[in-house]
């Protein structure tokens, strides 16, 4: 009879196809686990079996061969002579035959299972591994969720920030209160952490760094000159088109400031 332990059985399962949700993985990997933590048990409970009746077979032979010398072999030869079939002399060289050929039979069989037992233990310690990686694996794709959001504020404060320069333009475009509306030259940073979605393509650097957007930062400019126009040709001029709808502040607001 072929002994298919459930480790072999783990080796040839289906894995989780690539583009598999990362949990899914983590979850093939710990079944699998448990499989072929069951193969090993199933495997180490075989094997002492089988060196339990090599031990019984040992310690049949000494028992005899301690009888024997007791009293002189006189109870062994008259068992041969045929004089005590039933004592227990009988019943010792009976034991030493049985067990004599049981541990023959096992001794053949002990390094066949002792193998699979190594390979059942080497398949526990690849899958462990396999496990833990599949873990940090979903956890790096959890996190690169949250990597996402933060590129997406860091972007939203890039267009704002292009928006403002090209307001400061603006409103400073005829020399006048020019130092009301202060801008930092410094270009914005923040840092970057290595996860698919604030990775750089070429390289590792240790932030993102914007610098104004010449477009972004032309048409700002351009929709503030033209609302300031506006504005001195009407002050109750639609600014909505150019600058987007106003957003004023709450008594609470004010007193904030």
């Amino acid at each position: 009879m072929i002994f298919k332990t459930k480790a072999r059985e783990a080796t040839l399962a289906p894995q989780p196809e690539a583009g598999a949700d990362g949990r899914e993985r983590l979850r093939f990997f710990a079944d699998e686990l448990v499989k072929a933590n069951e193969a090993v048990a199933e495997l180490e409970v075989r094997l002492n079996r089988l060196t339990g009746i090599i031990h019984d077979a040992d310690l049949a032979h000494a028992t005899l061969q301690q009888a024997i010398a007791e009293d002189g072999g006189v109870a062994l030869a008259e068992y041969a002579a045929g004089k005590a079939p039933d004592d227990d002399m009988a019943q010792l060289v009976q034991a030493k035959e049985t067990t004599a050929k049981a541990a023959a039979a096992a001794r053949d069989a002990l390094p066949n299972v002792q193998d699979m037992l190594s390979r059942a233990r080497s398949e526990v310690t690849r899958l462990e591994q396999l496990k833990q990686d599949a873990a940090l694996h979903y956890l790096k794709q959890r996190a690169d969720h949250v990597a996402l959001q933060y590129k997406r504020i860091f972007d939203a404060l890039c267009r704002s920030h292009d928006q403002l320069v090209g307001i400061s333009a603006a409103l400073s475009a005829t020399g006048q209160h020019g130092g009301e509306i202060r801008m930092s030259t410094t270009p914005m940073q923040v840092p970057r952490f290595d996860l698919p979605s604030v990775a750089d393509p070429n390289e590792f650097l240790p932030t993102m760094t914007h610098l104004p957007a010449e477009n972004a930062v032309y048409d700002a400019t351009a929709s503030w000159l033209e609302a300031r126009n506006r504005l001195s040709q009407d002050a109750e001029a639609g600014l909505d088109d150019l600058i987007g709808p106003a957003h004023e502040r709450n008594d609470d607001d004010d007193r904030a400031y």
